[in-house]
């Protein structure tokens, strides 16, 4: 026998028992998105509450009409907000030092919804650009909530503010198809 080598398998008769499941029914475990009611009240909160040169007002409205994930998002830099022919679009990358994505299939150049330029989100871009900023929200915040009010730094959501509509809208809108499709709602 070669040194190191095994005389028998050691994982030889050992079974998991694991019931297999079905993919329908993980998926039906997988996060709810939101009712049409949810969705309006939660925009018209932001709307009415957060002011439009802060990321508190662009990230969770570029959030519900793109149906990016809220690190995405929470790590655009100003440069990621680009033109892509004639369309202002956002740029899913990790070519920054402090991006990530999961996978490499979520690198990705996605429009700029219709209805964030509607609502000037174009016109902030250059403004943050100005002031000197690199990023949309005012430091990268992956895994992490953002608040430009009061001065606060980034932390880490407490269980209160995960139960929070907004901190939930953020993670929920990819899986809210009314938005997606019918902005009309809003």
């Amino acid at each position: 026998m070669d040194k190191g080598a095994l005389a028998m398998a050691p994982w030889a008769g050992y079974r998991i028992d694991k019931p297999k499941e079905k993919v329908a029914d993980r998926k039906a475990q997988k996060v709810a998105g939101f009712t049409p009611a949810e969705v309006k009240a939660i925009l018209a909160h932001v709307a009415a509450t957060a002011h439009a040169d802060t990321a508190d007002h662009w990230l969770p409205m570029l959030s519900a009409y793109s149906g990016a994930r809220r690190e995405e998002l929470g790590q655009l830099r100003v440069e990621d907000v680009m033109t892509s022919g004639n369309i202002p679009a956002l740029r899913i990358t990790d070519e920054g030092e402090d991006q990530k994505v999961n996978n490499a299939h979520s690198l990705r150049t996605i429009p700029v919804p219709l209805a964030c330029i509607e609502r000037g989100f174009l016109e902030f871009v250059p403004r943050r650009r100005q002031a000197g900023r690199t990023t949309i929200p005012s430091s990268l915040c992956r895994g992490y909530i953002w608040s430009e009010r009061e001065d606060s730094n980034l932390r880490p959501p407490a269980p209160e503010a995960m139960a929070c509509p907004l901190y939930r809208a953020l993670e929920h809108w990819r899986f809210t198809k009314e938005v997606l499709v019918f902005s009309f709602i809003i």
